[in-house]
């Protein structure tokens, strides 16, 4: 068990209403976009990329 740095509840509200936009658009949001996407906000707040990014 280790520990990880999250974003704020509310950039991963953002983050949730980003993708269903996209749905309502029927555009199909792939693991890619998901990632790039999370880690643009990530960097917003000032979170480092870490090994797994």
């Amino acid at each position: 068990v280790g520990t990880a740095t999250t974003i704020s509840t509310a950039e991963e509200e953002a983050l949730k209403e980003w993708v269903l936009s996209l749905r309502e658009e029927d555009v199909p949001v792939s693991r890619l976009m998901l990632q790039l996407k999370a880690q643009a906000i990530a960097e917003d707040e000032g979170v480092a990329p870490g090994f797994l990014w």
